[in-house]
């Protein structure tokens, strides 16, 4: 089982403290995961596995692009690092620069986050617009259901749920700061 931050207060202060030192000395930066022109910038996955790399002295590789090592080094599913990334790549710069920060804030200490993808998906599925077709309204309630047991019990058709997610975000503009607070908020709601 998976324990955020690897139930290791400690280390989640200090990648807080890091992500506040990236944004303070304006080290985050868009559209790569990392850049050293004499100091270090790079993305949020970037500069999380580069404060992975100086807190811990994990091995991460010349790109920090490693969403896995950085999944096991969080103690968190792969799949909320690769939302890390997304989101921090979508938002405005006003949110951008906190988005790391705020993610790692978010995260209860030792809680095991894998039951987020379920209901981050069903609030995905919720932005889908009403339909007349019974058929449609069928399908989604369906795979709703699906969402709903696997948020429940761990077990799920997870390419049912998948699909149901890409069908929702093409269905409706839903913007990058509509998810992060979804995202933040199915967090918080792991205990």
């Amino acid at each position: 089982m998976l324990q955020a931050f690897n139930n290791d207060k400690e280390f989640k202060d200090q990648m807080i403290a890091a992500a506040i030192s990236h944004r303070e000395k304006d080290e985050y930066i868009a559209g790569c995961y990392a850049k050293m022109n004499g100091s270090f910038k790079g993305c949020s996955v970037g500069c999380s596995l580069f404060d992975v790399k100086g807190i811990k002295g994990v091995e991460v590789g010349e790109e920090y692009n490693d969403h896995q090592l950085l999944a096991k080094e969080l103690g968190i599913p792969e799949f909320i690092c690769h939302l890390q990334d997304s989101i921090f790549e979508g938002l405005p710069d006003s949110e951008r620069f906190k988005w790391t920060e705020r993610l790692f804030n978010s995260i209860p200490l030792g809680v095991d986050l894998t039951p987020v993808l379920p209901r981050l998906l069903l609030k995905t599925l919720d932005r889908l617009p009403k339909t007349d077709n019974q058929d449609v309204e069928d399908a989604i309630k369906g795979v709703k259901n699906v969402l709903i047991s696997w948020a429940e019990t761990g077990i799920a058709d997870v390419e049912a749920a998948w699909a149901a997610a890409y069908s929702a975000w093409s269905a409706e503009s839903v913007t990058w700061e509509q998810i992060a607070n979804d995202l933040i908020e199915c967090i918080e709601g792991v205990k």
